[in-house]
């Protein structure tokens, strides 16, 4: 059995410690500027890879890298290690509990988000093949296919730690972002493998059509009964053999079996790993402790070494094509900002601001760009321009992500209370008491905004016990703080007025629901003020109650 000498140990430890040194250097800057480490980690690749260190120092570059073959193929073999745990520790990150709780809004905001950008990539990609891509003809459709899917996938860890970072994590829009990358990751990598299968022709035992059904009968097998055995192991082993160091070592054999399950049938090990993932991931007797413990031990070493091992491979300022990667770049935007505006505005009903939280928040796109262009690379599929341009949308849609997320969660808290108006959210009640006018006006606001009624009827009702929300001049204010993102408004005209124990004893026939974010106490007080100035005219809402068009009743109120 052949192994590395003397000088090749020595050749790949200086290797690794050079990588990590430097990985670590780069991600901490990263995150001093609030980004992501994987782009400060894949930048210190570009840096002491043939970009810049091969260029500037060749003789010692090549000393370091490429004085022994055989060193550099093991650090490549712990780097291939590394991606099939990384793909583990993406899936154990994959929550289906919050994918059930936000099921409605997830499965179409994902359907819009996955599909517009999927076909249109696709479209894109099968017409401009010829001029840019010029790769093999007959691989036109395995990669018109292969660009659909690799810009339709968005970067869940990425995603996570920027909802952490602007404290949305806990919002509806935060959670529903997070559940449609999680969807989006799953839908993603299903399509995935089915290219995979494609792209496997001799190398794999199966048909195309046997590995499809395979692939997909692994996924519902692993995720329900596969689910429910791995359970009721992880306490066996708590119990009997070694406790948590043993519930680490069982998970990371069964993906390691996952890995080669897929790898066997024709589809990629790293699906294996992401399926398992999942599987152990959402078993209830796997215990935070466990997950921190892979997680921590795979960021740690494998992450970094991986993603500075692909700037180490390849010159990106060779294989730098302005037009190809301007290509990448506006069609990996706009398809999937679009898509998901699509689905989270105009089908999912959500408020404008929170749809737009929504498009922005799962634009970001990650390691699975990455893997999937390193094995597209590998096959001959791509080419190492479209790699280059496709580390580069990684890095440029994660890094704007954060920064269009943020801008719209600054607009949300200066939102002024006619921004919220709309001609939908003013409406003519008849309704005769307070009690089931509020009733009224949560069902109207449950229905436009995708928000829980009965919950919403709740908070108000509570927070009208506490002490009446009638003011003064036929104006009452009832408000609440819930779950959202984005504030909302609706007004009801009641022409006869409802007793709503108001300061100055008249009826309320003004009536104004306010619902504010949790956790935002200025935004809700400076509404209030904002609502109270603008009515604290009798006469201003005289003019207002001749009014009978909700439409023209808008303006008014927008103009004064």
């Amino acid at each position: 059995m052949e192994t590395l000498n003397h000088h090749e140990v020595i050749v790949l430890l200086l290797q690794l410690s050079v990588l990590l040194i430097f990985a670590r250097i780069f991600g901490e800057i990263s995150r001093m500027l609030k980004q992501p480490a994987i782009i400060g980690e894949i930048l210190a690749g570009v840096v002491l890879g043939p970009s810049v260190f091969g260029k500037l120092f060749p003789d010692i570059f090549s000393l370091v890298f490429k004085s022994s073959q055989n060193s550099f193929f093991a650090l490549d073999g712990i780097s291939s290690i590394g991606i099939i745990l990384l793909l583990f520790v993406a899936g154990m990150e994959l929550e289906l509990s919050l994918i059930v709780k936000n099921g409605k809004a997830t499965s179409i905001i994902s359907f819009f988000g996955v599909l517009f950008p999927f076909f249109i990539g696709f479209a894109g990609a099968w017409y401009f093949y010829d001029t840019l891509i010029s790769q093999d003809m007959s691989h036109r459709l395995t990669f018109s296919l292969f660009f659909g899917t690799a810009i339709s996938i968005p970067a869940l860890s990425i995603i996570a730690k920027i909802l952490l970072d602007l404290n949305l994590l806990k919002s509806k829009a935060g959670s529903i972002i997070l559940s449609v990358a999680m969807v989006d990751d799953l839908i993603g990598w299903i399509l995935f493998s089915v290219i995979l299968s494609m792209m496997a022709g001799a190398a794999s035992v199966f048909d195309l059509p046997t590995i499809v059904i395979t692939v997909l009968a692994f996924i519902a097998l692993m995720l329900t009964l596969g689910r429910a055995i791995i359970d009721k192991i992880i306490p066996i082993i708590k119990k009997y053999i070694s406790g948590s160091s043993g519930v680490v070592a069982f998970s990371i054999m069964l993906c390691l079996l996952g890995s080669l399950f897929t790898q066997y049938i024709g589809v990629h090990s790293i699906f294996g790993a992401f399926i398992i993932g999942i599987a152990v991931g959402n078993a209830e007797h796997f215990t935070h402790e466990s997950k921190e413990i892979i997680h921590q031990f795979t960021t740690s070493f494998f992450a970094p070494l991986f993603f500075v091992m692909i700037g180490l491979k390849i010159d990106f300022i060779e294989n730098f094509n302005i037009v190809l990667v301007l290509f990448v770049m506006i069609f990996s935007f706009l398809t999937k900002i679009m898509g998901a505006w699509f689905g989270s505005f105009y089908v999912a009903k959500l408020p404008k601001y929170e749809a737009l939280a929504v498009s922005f928040g799962v634009n970001a796109r990650g390691i699975m760009a990455i893997f999937l262009g390193i094995i597209g690379l590998e096959t001959g599929l791509i080419n190492q321009e479209m790699f280059v341009a496709l580390v580069l949308m990684m890095v440029v849609t994660s890094f704007t992500s954060g920064s269009l997320l943020s801008s719209v969660v600054k607009k949300i808290r200066s939102l002024s209370f006619k921004d919220l108006l709309s001609p939908q959210a003013v409406f003519f009640s008849n309704a005769g008491t307070k009690e089931d006018l509020i009733k009224e006006m949560c069902a109207k606001a449950a229905a436009m905004y995708n928000i829980g009624e009965k919950d919403l009827y709740y908070s108000v009702m509570q927070r009208e016990s506490l002490i009446s929300t009638g003011l003064q001049n036929h104006l009452a204010v009832p408000h609440a703080k819930m779950n959202i993102t984005s504030p909302l408004a609706l007004i009801a005209i009641s022409k006869t007025g409802v007793e709503f124990d108001s300061l100055d004893q008249l009826p309320a026939k003004l009536i104004i629901l306010l619902v504010t974010p949790m956790g935002d106490n200025n935004l809700q007080l400076n509404l209030l003020a904002e609502i109270a100035k603008l009515f604290g005219d009798s006469s201003k809402i005289s003019e207002l109650l001749k009014i009978d068009n909700n439409e023209q009743l808008t303006i008014k109120i927008k103009n004064i």
